[in-house]
């Protein structure tokens, strides 16, 4: 069976807090309803602190994207992505070098590294980057992961589970690096705020294995389900002039949870289990993880790790739910459980939601 042997995250050093991203869109919006609608999408966000690759949301001497001049500017999409391609290198190969240190692995002893981004992307890509940063070997296998959203780490994660099924001998390193914050856009609409409101910048990495590994814990990839609501444009991610650009309509919330309660019912049915016993659920927002509570019927305890790793760190896209899944292995640690079931599960353009069981064991 395949294991998640480890997992590593790194952050970028620009830390945002609240009181700074407000006084920061001071500047941005001055004295407008786009102000005050902003103060309210980020007072009722949940979250207290973001990082970002970049220092301009709390420098107000230093911008280096939105403001070289002084004065605010829309960056074209080239520029951005100028920026992506200097900084997301350091924070993907951060979160790969501590899964690989928490795994107790060489470099060289990888096989097939896989990599997640939806916020820039080129060729030769991240994959080529950080194989050669890492010190992996010539011959491992490289594949990406492009502009999926936030719920593209559960493809890399099935696309590992496949490798290690056909190769039982396989080692995959799996990395979710996203800037999100390089897309802030100075417009009228409120999809625009919400982003800004919500998004950051982080990294996440696994290590992947048919065998449960050397680590203090082992998570067993029991079954994954997926599910296409039919409303396909409920979240959009595209490519524009002037960054990316986000639609996310007020039925997200709703979707997800008149959809999320079959995708658990199923899985438990297909794993012989009567319940799950931890949650990792993707922070997409304040209203998303009440409609999950609400649809599963989970208690404060339970929802924990996801609106802490809300709190801390906003919405990162790819890697979220990763960070939410080692906060359910501290948890599980600290238990003093032999083992556990978790169900975690995130979303994405599409409407797409996608879930998987695991087993959490102690080593």
């Amino acid at each position: 069976m395949t294991h998640i042997q480890s997992i590593g995250l790194n952050l970028p050093g620009h830390k945002t807090s609240a009181g700074d991203i407000v006084q920061w869109a001071e500047g941005v919006f001055g004295k407008s309803d786009h102000l005050r609608k902003f103060k309210f999408l980020v007072g009722r966000s949940g979250i207290e602190n973001r990082y970002s690759v970049i220092h301009d949301f709390k420098s107000a001497d230093t911008f280096r994207l939105f403001s070289p001049n002084g004065q605010f500017q829309n960056p074209p999409t080239s520029d951005r992505l100028e920026v992506f391609e200097n900084e997301i290198l350091a924070l993907a190969s951060g979160s790969a070098g501590r899964a690989l240190a928490e795994a107790g692995l060489d470099p060289t002893e990888i096989t097939h590294l896989i990599t997640v981004s939806c916020t820039g992307m080129r060729a030769p890509g991240l994959e080529i980057k950080l194989s050669q940063e890492l010190g992996l070997s010539d011959n491992c296998e490289r594949l990406a992961v492009n502009f999926m959203g936030c719920y593209a780490a559960f493809h890399a994660l099935k696309m590992a589970h496949y490798i290690c099924t056909a190769e039982p001998d396989a080692r995959v390193l799996l990395c979710c690096a996203e800037a999100c914050t390089l897309h802030f856009r100075k417009t009228q609409t409120a999809d625009d705020l919400l982003t800004t409101a919500l998004f950051g910048d982080g990294a996440a990495s696994l290590v992947v294995g048919r065998d449960a590994g050397n680590g203090k814990t082992a998570t067993k990839w029991l079954a994954h389900k997926a599910a296409l609501v039919p409303s396909a444009e409920a979240m959009s991610w595209q490519i524009g002039n002037t960054g990316f650009e986000m639609k996310l309509t007020q039925e997200v919330p709703r979707m997800v949870e008149e959809n999320i309660r079959g995708l658990y019912l199923e899985l438990l049915k297909v794993t012989g289990r009567k319940k799950a016993d931890y949650f990792a659920i993707h922070p997409g927002g304040k209203n998303i993880l009440e409609g999950f509570r609400r649809a599963l019927n989970l208690s404060d305890e339970k929802m924990e790790p996801s609106f802490r790793v809300l709190k801390d760190f906003g919405n990162m896209s790819s890697p979220t739910v990763l960070f939410v899944l080692k906060e359910v292995e501290k948890a599980f640690l600290a238990s003093g459980r032999e083992s556990a079931i978790v169900f975690t599960a995130a979303f994405g353009p599409g409407l797409t939601i996608e879930s998987a069981m695991l087993e959490l064991k102690r080593q």
